[in-house]
């Protein structure tokens, strides 16, 4: 589980979680990390539907994700 505390970073632009078995991540996150641009999952065995509810499409697999527009 990444720690939501990481949701106060609000100037966080990139986070790099790969490979780190990650599984979910807290909705409060994403909504806390306002110039967050990319997030990389990949070898995470976290859903992309899992997060297209953030408001963040990922490429299959849970690789790389962006924020929708």
């Amino acid at each position: 589980m990444v720690p939501a505390a990481l949701g106060g970073l609000k100037r966080l632009k990139a986070l790099q979680l790969d490979n780190n078995r990650v599984f979910a991540i807290p909705s409060d996150l994403l909504f806390g990390c306002g110039a967050l641009q990319t997030l990389s999952l990949h070898g995470c065995p976290i859903r992309p539907d899992e997060l297209q509810v953030g408001g963040w499409l990922c490429a299959g697999g849970g690789g790389l994700c962006v924020p929708a527009q």
